[in-house]
């Protein structure tokens, strides 16, 4: 070797049978054949139609051309290099046409490029739009990911879950995507009479309570303290455990609501003229956010109350990037936005956080066990664990032991002692973990489940001494504002939202019916109203093939009568004196 050779520095070389390069003292090829082990990990890679085919580090481009010739339809190479050293060998022959190409700069980025329709690679090349992929297969064609090994497997995993969390949220929106759009353009009615978030405006500790069986300790403390004590904490509850805190005589700060179905209607039953704040997701079920029992007498300068007697605040959590939801940004009526986390308990965090009014303001959690003891699954006082005891009898006493026997459900590590869980409660606590670990004055306040990665803490008393608040003893948020100004503006602004999707929608109706619209006029406006086909099992892009618009003509008159429904309820409670 030669003495004055940089072993710091990539150096190509001539070789019997080609070039090799030689870098931090090890040969990247072959001394010998340099292409021979390249082309021979193509040729034994099984190649399979739709995959996402990461080439990891083939700094002299050995091995791609094979692989332009061999691969099947629907595939997309993606060539990955994680050395700046060796990135500056890359050039255009290096990299066959169409194939993707990542810098060092932008590995990072993977996860936003599977995601983002649109997206282009580091070479400009345009990347598959999500739901292209059904797999992702990972070729090392050289030494050179040995020198990198973890940053490369970091890789092919994030590659691989953003892949899967695409396939399983299509699951979720095949499910639930119709019901999602249709409480949106119920709740759209609402939003002028909402009452808007206020980041930063909460100084007191916040207390966010779940429904994990672990909350049972912590509202047991906090129903022992005297009111004029426990006034100096903010509570803010998930829906599921609204009515056991109504239960424990304390009147929650606010309630998280995220849940679409009619079903959850059930956890407010003890909630009656409790008067709390209800915080919404804009796909939330509608019949929470409304008080039929009691409206406003003058509906146009106020708010519309909720289920519980008190004001609306609406945010939204993109459940998917869509054209749809842009729409509503560009036309000024899409609420204030949380990242679609999944879990209630989750989203909760996440609004405490934004809510306080200093990273310094503590934010303690309790009932985000995310994982349950045998035989017990929510908090006592919740609305499940409510129906398992109405449910008993003699032939089934109480108990839900059979949860923790469910397919995919495993007993893992607790705090106190082990726990069941399934894969979807491991994955958000792993979720949990990963985006607040490292989150200032966020404390873990139950004493069971599973570890969530922040500090523990225990005592009310002790936190609500930390309070600086000066109007400590003031009634809870959302019982004595429950009148704030009506917008004008926005309910005009929603309305014109409202005729502009009804006449986009008689227009495609009529073209499916009666004809005169070409291929191009009818995918700009299905491409903007996803809601039509989006649960579609294929709904992940649009199609002009006539059995799908024949489906997408059998959805148009069910959203047509939603679109009217809060058009209607928008001007009535406009109007209504």
């Amino acid at each position: 070797m030669n003495p004055e050779y940089d072993s710091s520095k990539p150096c190509i070389l001539q070789t019997g049978q080609g070039l090799s390069v030689l870098y931090k003292g090890r040969y990247l090829y072959s001394r010998y054949n340099p292409a021979a082990t390249a082309e021979k990990t193509v040729a034994a890679t099984v190649l399979r139609p739709d995959s996402l085919i990461l080439c990891n580090s083939p700094v002299l481009g050995y091995g791609l051309e094979s692989l332009a010739e061999r691969m099947p339809s629907g595939c997309f190479v993606l060539v990955v290099e994680t050395d700046p050293e060796l990135y500056a060998l890359y050039n255009s022959q290096t990299i066959p046409h169409g194939f993707g190409l990542l810098s060092p700069e932008d590995t990072g980025s993977l996860a936003r490029l599977l995601n983002t329709p649109g997206a282009t690679a580091s070479n400009g090349v345009p990347v598959p739009p999500p739901g292209t992929f059904r797999r992702c297969i990972r070729l090392d064609l050289s030494g050179a990911v040995q020198l990198d090994a973890d940053r490369y497997q970091q890789i092919q995993q994030i590659a691989d879950n953003s892949i899967a969390v695409f396939w399983k949220n299509r699951i979720t929106l095949v499910q639930m995507g119709r019901l999602y759009h249709r409480n949106i353009f119920r709740n759209l009615a609402l939003l002028p009479w909402a009452k808007p978030i206020q980041p930063a405006s909460v100084a007191k500790p916040i207390v966010v309570i779940g429904a994990g069986p672990s909350a049972e300790k912590t509202v047991a403390e906090a129903a022992r303290l005297p009111e004029s004590v426990r006034n100096r904490l903010f509570i803010l509850a998930v829906d599921a455990a609204a009515g056991m805190l109504i239960l424990h005589k304390i009147v929650p700060d606010a309630v998280v609501a995220l849940e679409p179905q009619i079903a959850i209607q059930q956890a407010y039953s003890d909630c009656i003229n409790a008067g709390f704040q209800i915080y919404a997701d804009v796909c939330s079920r509608p019949g929470v956010l409304r008080n039929n029992r009691s409206l406003p007498a003058q509906p146009a300068q106020g708010t519309i109350q909720n289920i519980a007697g008190g004001p609306v605040s609406f945010f939204s959590s993109r459940f998917a990037a869509t054209q749809f939801f842009r729409r509503m940004e560009q036309a000024g009526i899409l609420p204030a936005e949380l990242p679609p986390l999944g879990s209630v308990g989750i989203t909760a965090t996440e609004l405490a956080l934004m809510l306080r009014q200093t990273s310094t303001v503590p934010v303690l959690v309790t009932g985000l066990d995310f994982s349950f003891p045998p035989g017990k699954t929510h908090a006592a006082g919740t609305m499940q664990q409510k129906q398992m005891l109405l449910q008993a009898n003699r032939l089934c006493p109480p108990g839900n032991p059979k949860a923790a026997f469910q397919e995919r459900t495993e007993l893992v590590p607790g705090k106190d002692k082990p726990v069941y869980a399934n894969r979807i409660l491991m994955q958000y606590r792993d979720i949990f973990e990963t985006r607040y670990a490292q989150v200032q004055n966020l404390f873990d306040g139950g004493s069971s489940g599973m570890r969530l990665g922040i500090p523990s803490r225990t005592g009310l008393f002790e936190l609500a001494a930390l309070a600086t608040d000066t109007t400590l003893n003031q009634k809870k948020n959302g019982t004595d504002d429950t009148r704030q100004p009506y917008n004008p503006e926005l309910a005009e602004r929603v309305l014109e939202f409202y005729n502009a999707e009804e006449a986009a929608l008689l227009e495609l109706r009529n073209s499916l019916m009666y004809g005169g619209s070409w291929n191009g006029e009818l995918e700009h406006i299905l491409s903007g109203r996803e809601y039509l086909y989006l649960h579609f099992p294929d709904g992940y892009r649009v199609s002009t093939e006539i059995p799908f618009l024949k489906r997408v003509r059998a959805e148009i008159d069910f959203f047509l009568k939603d679109i009217r429904n809060g058009r209607a309820e928008l001007i009535y409670n406009r109007t209504r004196k």
